[in-house]
């Protein structure tokens, strides 16, 4: 499963769950799910999984929270790489790192789109160019860290701030049988 979205007594979460260490990967699954939250697909006491976030899909819901997410990340809800064929991961980094900053976008979403548009052939090459722009990329650390300072540990009970640390493996892990 990449991810899931829930609501509760107004309050909304999002769970990445995908195991990626590039952030663009994981901005544009939470940008996606944040598209479904913002577009009222997830109402009290409901949760959305998305087993896969599928830009091609032809689900109503799904076309939704793709735009949004590219909208979010790009500023057009259609933005597409235009690729005239297959390029090296060197020159596929260089030019989405330009593009990036001629742009305001994320380098790492640019090679992501182009990994899109180009098919199955494209992820190979992505990844490689994904892995030039982010050498010692830690995606899931970051969200981690991120969640972390941001979590508030005097609103949830002992047991619960412990669940949380433990399904995100994040600090020390307690024996719960003691």
């Amino acid at each position: 499963m990449d991810s899931l979205a829930y609501a509760r007594s107004g309050r909304s979460a999002i769970v990445l769950c995908k195991n990626t260490q590039y952030s663009a990967w994981l901005l544009f699954i939470l940008a996606h799910e944040l598209g479904h939250i913002v577009w009222g697909h997830i109402n009290s006491d409901r949760v959305l999984i998305d087993e896969q976030v599928d830009r091609n899909s032809t689900d109503t819901e799904e076309k939704v929270a793709n735009a949004f997410a590219l909208e979010l990340l790009t500023g057009n809800p259609q933005s597409q790489v235009f690729a005239v064929g297959p390029v090296s991961a060197r020159a596929l980094a260089k030019a989405a790192y330009q593009a990036g900053v001629h742009e305001q976008i994320d380098p790492g979403h640019i090679v992501l789109n182009y990994a899109y548009q180009m098919g199955s052939d494209g992820f190979a090459v992505a990844n490689a160019a994904s892995k030039l722009l982010e050498p010692h990329a830690d995606a899931i650390g970051l969200v981690r860290s991120r969640m972390l300072a941001h979590l508030d540990k005097t609103r949830l009970s002992e047991d619960t701030y412990e669940f949380v640390l433990q399904i995100t493996q994040t600090g020390h892990k307690r024996n719960l049988s003691a």
